[in-house]
């Protein structure tokens, strides 16, 4: 509302302008210093006039990056939940069947996988607000990261910790 009140000023004055400069141009007798003067009004008019313009280019602008930042973080923001939700799948299903622990490069790749699943989480917990949600879940995936680490095996508390992480992601997601 405000913008469309903006724009039909700029119209009404711009064509209020014109209007006075074709009044005054014909208003005044043939004497050239006379045009000289009008003229040199016509010209600072336009210099004030493309300063306006310019300040409105910027504002305009300012408002485009605003946008697209914010649009650039929520895009960023889904990438990373949508990550964390397949880590976090990956490794349901490395873990919640398995009772022997997992040894050698397989051990090292999903410590990494759950490295990078706490590291998203960090992220996440800095650019969404609120982000309760978004540390509660961090902290659940903390004590399994150890625990592969150590020994490359989850045990039963770790193993439903993993558990409710993956369905509070899953809500999570669904509720965005």
């Amino acid at each position: 509302m405000r913008t469309k009140f903006t724009i039909l000023m700029l119209i009404i004055i711009s064509i209020l302008s014109f209007f006075l400069l074709g009044y005054f141009l014909g208003k005044t007798p043939s004497d050239i210093t006379k045009i000289s003067v009008v003229w040199s009004w016509l010209i600072d008019l336009g210099t004030i006039l493309a300063g306006i313009g310019t300040i409105i280019a910027s504002y305009v602008g300012y408002l485009a990056l605003n946008n697209w930042k914010n649009q650039s973080k929520g895009i960023s923001s889904l990438n990373r939940l949508l990550q964390n939700q397949e880590n976090v799948a990956v490794l349901c299903s490395e873990f919640l069947e398995r009772t022997t622990s997992v040894t050698g490069d397989d051990k090292d790749e999903l410590y990494k996988l759950v490295k990078k699943t706490e590291y998203n989480f960090a992220i996440l917990s800095r650019q969404i607000s609120p982000n309760i949600e978004i540390l509660a879940m961090k902290k659940l995936i903390f004590m399994p990261r150890v625990r592969i680490r150590d020994s490359g095996v989850l045990w039963e508390p770790e193993k439903e910790k993993l558990r409710t992480l993956e369905e509070q992601l899953n809500q999570y997601i669904k509720s965005r």
